[in-house]
C-alpha cells in the first residue's frame, strides 16, 4: 500500500478525509493516522485507490516540471549556441576580408557600423548576454557580473567598454553624467564605481534583501539558489568579508545587531558608519549605550521588525537640546 509513497502523498490524502496534518510529521506516525482514520476503517479500498491516485498525480506534475525544465534549458543551449555561431560566423567574415584586401589593418569598432564590427552591433549582443538594467538596488552586482562576461565572451575593446554601459543604462546614465569628469567617460572602472556608489544598496539593506528573498513565481530552485549566493556573496564583498574568520564574526554582529531594540539599534547604525563592529566591540559599545541611558538588561528586547532603506544613511543635523537632570 506504501510502495513508492512519499510524505506530502499521506498528507494530500489526510487533509483531504478531514485530518489535521503537516509535511514535519514523522512518516510512520502519518501511516499510522492514515491507518486509523474512519474513512479507512470504513472503507479501505477507497481510500488505498485514492491514494494509489494521488502517488500518480505527484509523479505526473514531477515529470511535467522535468520536462518543463529541461525544455527551458534546450531553449536557453540553443540561444548560447546561436550567439555562438553568429560570433564565429562574423569573426569568418572578418578573416575573409583580412585576406581579400592582403593583409589589411586589424578590424576595428566603429560607431557609424562601417568598419569590421560596429559599435552598435557590440551593444545590441550586450543587451543580448546581459540581464537587463536593473529596478532593484540588490540586482546590480548580477548585471555587471554578466555584463563583465560578456565583455569577456565577445572581447570587447577596454575603450568602448564604458560607452557601452552608458548606452545600456539609458535615462539611469544621467544620474551618473552629472558628477564624472569628461576625462573618465571612458574609464569602465571609474564609471562602474560611480554607477555603484549611486545605486548600489546598504550593506544592512543587502542582509535584509537575503534575509527575505523568496522564490519568485516561475524561478527554479537551482535558480533561486544561484541568486540567493550572488546576494550573499555580494553582501560580503560590502562588508569586506575575505576569510572564514571575518565572515564568523560578522554573522555573529549581525545576528547581536538584530535583536537589538530600535533605540539601541539606531545608536549603533549612527556609531558604525559605513563600516561594521566586531562581536566584542560591538557588544562592549551596545553595554555602553545601555549604562548611559540606565536601561535595564532585564528589559525585553523590542521585537518590531526594523526594514532599512537602500539609500545612504545621512545623519541630522545636529541639534542643541537640554537635557534635566533626574
Amino acid at each position: 500500500m506504501f510502495k513508492n509513497v512519499k510524505k506530502e502523498d499521506i498528507v494530500t490524502v489526510l487533509t483531504e478525509l478531514g485530518e489535521t496534518v503537516n509535511i514535519g510529521m514523522k512518516m510512520g506516525d502519518l501511516k499510522q493516522k492514515l491507518l486509523t482514520n474512519k474513512e479507512y476503517l470504513e472503507d479501505a479500498q477507497f481510500v488505498k485507490d485514492f491514494l494509489i491516485s494521488t502517488v500518480e498525480n505527484r509523479k505526473k506534475e514531477e515529470e511535467n516540471r522535468k520536462q518543463q525544465e529541461k525544455m527551458r534549458e534546450e531553449e536557453i543551449q540553443r540561444e548560447e549556441r546561436r550567439i555562438e555561431r553568429e560570433h564565429e560566423m562574423e569573426l569568418a567574415r572578418i578573416r575573409t576580408t583580412r585576406n581579400d584586401e592582403n593583409r589589411s589593418p586589424p578590424p576595428s569598432v566603429t560607431r557609424n557600423g562601417d568598419g569590421d564590427i560596429s559599435l552598435d552591433k557590440l551593444i545590441k549582443g550586450m543587451e543580448i548576454l546581459t540581464v537587463p538594467v536593473p529596478r532593484k538596488t540588490e540586482s546590480w552586482n548580477l548585471f555587471f557580473d554578466s555584463l563583465e562576461r560578456a565583455y569577456k565572451h565577445k572581447k570587447v575593446p577596454e575603450e568602448f567598454q564604458a560607452e557601452i554601459l552608458l548606452k545600456l543604462l539609458g535615462d539611469k546614465a544621467s544620474n551618473v553624467l552629472v558628477y564624472i569628469k569628461e576625462e573618465d567617460l571612458k574609464n569602465y572602472a571609474k564609471v562602474k564605481a560611480l554607477i555603484l556608489k549611486e545605486f548600489e544598496p546598504t550593506p544592512q539593506a543587502c542582509l535584509e534583501n537575503f534575509r527575505k528573498a523568496k522564490r519568485n513565481s516561475g524561478e527554479t530552485h537551482i535558480q533561486f539558489v544561484s541568486r540567493l549566493t550572488s546576494t550573499w556573496e555580494y553582501y560580503c564583498k560590502l562588508r569586506k568579508v575575505q576569510d572564514y574568520e571575518s565572515l564568523k564574526e560578522l554573522i555573529i554582529s549581525d545576528k547581536l545587531f538584530q535583536a537589538l531594540d530600535n533605540d539601541t539599534a539606531s545608536r549603533i547604525c549612527l556609531k558604525q558608519g559605513e563600516k561594521w563592529l566586531r562581536p566584542q566591540e560591538l557588544a562592549k559599545e551596545c553595554d555602553i549605550y545601555f549604562g548611559a541611558k540606565q536601561k535595564s538588561f532585564d528589559e525585553p528586547r523590542n521585537d518590531l521588525r526594523r526594514t532599512f532603506s537602500s539609500e545612504k544613511y545621512v545623519p541630522p543635523s545636529s541639534e542643541k537640546r537640554n537635557f534635566k537632570k533626574g
